[in-house]
């Protein structure tokens, strides 16, 4: 690790500054360390990231007798991206380490476990004290995972796993039921993720159906239900799309301005009320998450320190979102006479 590290010291706080080039920054990340001088403990971090490095080439691995050029560049770019990547590292019980992404949850952690124990999760226990499967973990934590072998995967599970691990597994054991339990499944999740808004099925009139079914462009009910089950459909934008006809009176209110609206800047979040958050003031490409508020769905920073309180109370409220692609977008711009996507920036100077 090549650096300059700087510590200033006042009373009892201090502030601990790392300076590196980027050529520093590069050794420092895909460095080598090896094997017969390094503790248990960072043999136990490095093969948590050959485990996860595996399962990258793994999921990609490709027929010797048809190789595909592009599935082989995916798979190097997915190796860079993941080794360019913030990662953090998290210990179970036994002492063993895993490597997940900044962001990632109790459930997350449960599945880099394996799918036995994630499938079957229900609770967790981060650093001796009770959290739910959506808590974020952090750097160094010890996450114990509480399990009850008579549990299943829930739909709503996909809005807030961070890793593709977890959602590739939880997709896999939804694809394999029939279409009825899937429905089930789907229609359970619903009622659930109406709980947010203390409501549940019954609530929901016959002209609320046919808005989600309008919305969708479904013929039925049991579609939709199918559609939450497969990942196709998160419950919690469909509880955001119900309740926030507030925010959609006020926003048809305002002016256009020939900006892009920010329902054309999420993907799969069409026809549901955004706003971006003004504590963090995300703008295209930062990392973000949703948080389904009364006043519709709500775009933050992933790091936005505003949440942490809303993901100890109930993290299931918070979403994992994404930006729509470059070429979407910048149809959505032809399709508005040369939208422009715009955000408020802010300049502050102090002069010492």
């Amino acid at each position: 690790n090549q650096s300059l590290t700087l510590i200033y010291e006042r009373d009892n706080d201090f502030v601990k500054v790392t300076i590196l080039t980027k050529q520093m920054q590069n050794a420092a990340r895909l460095g080598v360390i090896g094997a017969e001088h390094a503790s248990d403990v960072s043999q136990s971090v490095i093969q948590a990231s050959l485990r996860n490095m595996k399962d990258l080439v793994d999921e990609d691995t490709l027929d010797e007798n048809s190789p595909d050029f592009t599935a082989a560049v995916s798979t190097i770019n997915e190796l860079m991206d993941y080794l360019h990547s913030s990662k953090i590292i998290c210990y179970s019980p036994q002492g063993r380490a895993y490597e997940l992404p900044q962001g990632a949850t109790a459930l997350d952690f449960a599945y880099a476990v394996g799918p036995m124990v994630g499938n079957v999760a229900v609770g967790a226990n981060i650093e001796g004290k009770k959290a739910k499967l959506g808590t974020v973990v952090k750097n160094g934590q010890l996450v114990g995972i509480e399990v009850n072998s008579h549990s299943e995967p829930k739909a709503e599970w996909l809005g807030f796993v961070v890793t593709n691990k977890a959602r590739e597994e939880i997709l896999r054991w939804f694809k394999d039921l029939s279409a009825a339990d899937k429905q089930h499944h789907g229609q359970q999740a619903l009622d659930r993720a109406l709980k947010t808004y203390q409501k549940n099925l019954d609530d929901l009139t016959d002209n609320d159906w046919q808005n989600l079914i309008e919305w969708r462009g479904l013929p039925e009910k049991s579609a939709l239900f199918e559609q939450i089950s497969s990942g196709t459909l998160l419950p919690q934008l469909v509880v955001s799309r119900l309740f926030s006809d507030e925010v959609s009176n006020l926003q048809a209110q305002r002016p256009h301005n020939g900006m892009v609206q920010p329902q054309q800047l999420i993907a799969n979040a069409t026809g549901v009320e955004i706003d971006f958050a003004n504590c963090c003031h995300p703008i295209y490409g930062d990392p973000i998450v949703g948080h389904l508020s009364r006043h519709g769905l709500v775009v933050h920073r992933h790091k936005c320190f505003s949440l942490d309180d809303i993901r100890k109370d109930n993290p299931y409220q918070v979403i994992q979102l994404r930006w729509r692609s470059d070429k979407a977008i910048k149809q959505s711009e032809e399709d508005e006479q040369n939208g422009k996507i715009r955000f408020p920036a802010y300049l502050k100077l102090s002069i010492a």
